[in-house]
């Protein structure tokens, strides 16, 4: 089964994870080295900016969760 994600894994958000779990072929590999193979960069996390949704793409539920359909 490949592995299926909005986003191809590596790609989202490459300043705070400047490394990230290798991806081929439709799925994740396991790291070579050490640890789970990610990198966190704690400035650059600190530099973004406080969550705000996407309203122009999801859709707010009555509950006030969000979907996406």
């Amino acid at each position: 089964m490949l592995f299926r994600s909005p986003r191809v894994p590596g790609t989202t958000f490459t300043d705070v994870f400047p490394k990230q779990v290798p991806f081929a072929d439709g799925h994740l590999l396991v790291p070579e080295g050490p640890g789970l193979g990610v990198e966190f960069d704690e400035e650059a996390f600190a530099g973004l900016d406080p969550y705000q949704p996407d309203r122009g793409r999801y859709f707010l539920r009555d509950d006030g969760a969000y979907t996406n359909w």
